[in-house]
């Protein structure tokens, strides 16, 4: 078992929940479920943590192994956050190294690239936070092949932008790995995204006499190629369309690919006939055919907490799930939401009664703003009784429990009618949990400015190696707790 983040982002913004999930196998394929929801992050305070593996340790027998990966990135530069040891063994499982050796050998790399690889994609996974340059931080993980070594910020860059230049190679030395551990899916996902790459550059300070390190970011058009479990088999930085790699990539595998698309809005995505999966905004649901009065009613799959119905309409499938867990995220958002509104609304129904406030229109627009900001238009309503100057507000229960019902459920819509609909619903969240994780590609290097580097905003080649190095290592991670299961 391990704990999984996930994201989910309802009117404009994201909340972080906390679930424990177990890995488990069924027919022959490896799967997943939740065991506990441990609600937002947020509110996991440090005492509370620690409270819950106290809690833990007592059911289990001492000594027991409680792993997580967790809250990273809240540890100081520089400490040890994690044994590296399982993650080791799960880099040289994914086996990369002899192809990376390879490359050492032509010349035309550092002859320790492979090592130098190995300890960016471990640092990735270990201490993402770490500020120090990644040729002195790596003497923390043990590689004992890179001790002694003279490596510089430069080696480690170069190393980089190789890596950049045998993507394809990697992908498909993941892919053949990872047949060994899992059942050969019939299909790989691509995931378009729009994310950004955190570098830094060197310029001139205001008085010209001194260079100064200063920190750019800079718009990704990129995409993930998975497996259908969430293992990322690479990550490449768009030039062109999704549905033209592709096709390239149904080539080069020889399986067909589905593209997994977050946001149907975005016009850099192009189908152009390609297989797909995507989410149909709530706005939208209306569009749904189920015409029965119980939508779910009928042979539905239950599989743990997502009730899912499958509906084919032309051509296309409509996939809806819907959370039965009791006390889902969504329902803890909104009603945290509802109680912010009601925590302003007590204090200004206390500034009218203690005559603060005395004109209705005062009051009415200071009500309205607070649920227009809190996005309670429809949960709660409010008034003023001029004659007795008070003013009261209520919840009103109906319309927050159609929200509730509404934020459970989410709608998938693709145009393959031959794959079972749990399959594509733990396909999609996988992959859109996968996204979430690779967002953002921060410079790990932390090179210092070194001529003829230091005028210049980092290459498209460097930030293709590196985008390479966080799919490397989210592929570790997940590749390690299957090896734990």
């Amino acid at each position: 078992m391990f704990f999984r983040r996930v994201t989910t982002k309802r009117q404009g913004k994201e909340y972080v929940y906390l679930k424990l999930i177990e890995t488990y196998r069924e027919g022959g394929k490896v799967k997943q479920r939740v065991v506990a929801n441990l609600g937002n992050v947020e509110r996991l305070a440090p005492e509370k943590v620690q409270a819950l593996i106290n809690g833990l340790t007592k059911i289990y027998s001492p000594g027991a192994a409680m792993e997580y990966l967790m809250d990273i990135e809240s540890k100081p530069p520089g400490s040890a956050v994690q044994p590296v040891e399982p993650f080791r063994t799960a880099w040289r499982e994914l086996g990369i190294h002899p192809l990376l050796g390879r490359e050492a050998e032509t010349g035309k790399v550092h002859p320790s690239f492979p090592w130098m690889v190995e300890a960016m994609v471990l640092q990735y996974i270990i201490n993402p936070a770490e500020t120090r340059p990644i040729n002195v931080s790596c003497n923390d993980l043990g590689i004992d092949q890179l001790k002694g070594q003279d490596l510089h910020g430069i080696d480690y860059y170069r190393a980089i932008c190789h890596l950049s230049t045998i993507v394809r190679s990697i992908e498909m030395q993941v892919r053949d790995s990872l047949n060994k551990y899992l059942e050969t899916p019939a299909y790989m996902c691509c995931l378009p995204i729009n994310g950004e790459f955190i570098g830094h550059e060197c310029g001139i300070t205001t008085s010209g006499t001194s260079y100064q390190v200063r920190p750019y970011r800079k718009p990704l058009k990129a995409a993930i190629i998975a497996h259908p479990l969430g293992v990322p088999l690479g990550y490449r930085i768009l030039s062109g369309n999704t549905a033209a790699l592709a096709a390239e990539l149904e080539q080069n595998f020889g399986t067909p690919i589905i593209i997994v698309i977050q946001d149907p809005e975005d016009p850099s995505v192009t189908l152009l006939n390609r297989s797909y999966i995507l989410v149909v905004s709530q706005d939208r649901l209306a569009e749904v055919p189920v015409a029965e009065i119980d939508p779910w009613s009928g042979n539905d799959v239950i599989d743990n907490e997502l009730w899912i119905k499958s509906v084919q309409h032309n051509q296309e499938r409509y996939i809806i799930c819907h959370n039965l867990a009791p006390e889902t995220p969504s329902d803890q958002a909104l009603e945290e939401k509802i109680s912010q509104a009601a925590r302003e609304l007590d204090k200004l129904k206390a500034a009218v009664k203690q005559k603060r406030i005395v004109r209705e229109k005062t009051a009415l627009e200071k009500a309205q703003e607070i649920i227009k900001r809190l996005e309670c238009q429809d949960l709660i309503e409010y008034r003023f009784d001029p004659g007795k100057s008070t003013f009261q507000y209520s919840r009103r229960e109906e319309v927050i429990k159609k929200e509730k019902a509404l934020r459970r459920t989410q709608v998938l819509k693709t145009d393959r009618a031959d794959l079972p609909a749990v399959d594509l619903v733990e396909a999609y969240t996988a992959a859109t949990e996968l996204a979430n994780e690779l967002k953002t590609v921060q410079d790990l290097t932390k090179m210092p400015v070194i001529y003829p580097y230091a005028d210049h905003q980092h290459s498209e080649a460097f930030i293709a190696g590196q985008a390479h190095i966080c799919a490397l290592g989210a592929a570790v991670k997940r590749l390690a707790r299957l090896q734990r299961r």
